[in-house]
């Protein structure tokens, strides 16, 4: 439910790992033209592997991250290519790199 701290605490976890912060909101990520919402992403996890070490908050995750496939045809899925991209973005995420990613 909205105003029980999510984000608050997300922020603590940074801040005791000495890690700086980066904050999305779901829905920020998706445009109405086709391909921009994954490029997006890609811009998004590159800002965090260029500001590791990072903590990488997805707020609002649940309205986008649907089961997959049942996007109802939002924008021609636009859902499922971003849930699509972020799990690409994750699973390229080198062992070294410090970015540790929270999603709510």
């Amino acid at each position: 439910p909205p105003g029980c701290g999510k984000t608050l605490l997300a922020k603590a976890i940074a801040n005791e790992c000495q890690a700086n912060f980066i904050s999305i909101k779901g829905p920020e990520l998706l445009t109405m033209w086709f391909g921009e919402s994954e490029a997006n992403v890609r811009e998004l996890f590159d800002k965090a592997r260029g500001a590791a070490p990072c903590v990488l908050f997805f707020d609002e995750l649940d309205s986008i991250a649907r089961a997959r496939g049942s996007s109802g045809g939002d924008a021609g899925g636009a859902g499922d290519r971003v849930i699509n991209q972020i799990l690409t973005e994750m699973d390229g995420m080198g062992a070294k790199k410090s970015v540790f990613i929270i999603g709510a």
